[in-house]
């Protein structure tokens, strides 16, 4: 009985020396961690830049259901954000002093530039790269062996603020006054 009470006395103090480490040990895996963190922040920095680099143009046919929000935010920070609807060709645009535009967009012969006629006031093409909407700088032909380069309108997720600068389909853009 005897030996049972030292060993019952002497096994938490085995833990508290087993888990009690030096100053250095848990120095080193606080680096660890820091490294591991910081290698996972600039692996996920690298993924969403390879995402943004120009690419080729996509399709309308190999595009699927390009539908949603895209937003861009310039180099001053204004946000401008085109919402296309595929299935009827119609887009709404929202710029940085918040005025909105309607109307519909056209595909060209190619098959890779869609336009629209009042982009802010004025023409514009667009061509869809890497799951991004691109704003052509030129009106130059593309195919699937060019690359797209201009302002990247990054598609929008459903908990992104860009959201909330549109209405619902269907909705009135105005409330109803009384």
């Amino acid at each position: 009985m005897r030996n049972f009470t030292l060993l019952m006395a002497a096994a938490p103090l085995a833990l508290l020396a087993a888990c009690g480490g030096n100053d250095a040990d848990e120095a080193e895996m606080d680096t660890d961690a820091d490294m591991t963190a910081e290698a996972d922040m600039t692996a996920n920095d690298t993924a969403m830049s390879a995402d943004s680099e120009p690419g080729p143009a996509t399709s309308q046919a190999e595009a699927g259901d390009y539908s949603g929000v895209y937003s861009y935010t310039d180099e001053q920070g204004a946000q401008n954000a085109v919402r296309l609807n595929s299935s009827d060709n119609t887009y709404d645009y929202v710029g940085a002093d918040g005025e909105m535009r309607s109307g519909s967009y056209t595909w060209d012969a190619d098959g890779y530039r869609l336009n629209i006629e009042d982009f802010n006031g004025e023409p514009a093409s667009f061509a869809i790269s890497n799951g991004d909407l691109v704003r052509l700088q030129n009106d130059t032909a593309l195919d699937s062996t060019m690359t797209v380069t201009g302002d990247r309108y990054r598609r929008a997720e459903e908990s992104d603020a860009v959201f909330s600068r549109f209405p619902e389909p269907g909705s009135p853009v105005a409330p109803a006054g009384g």
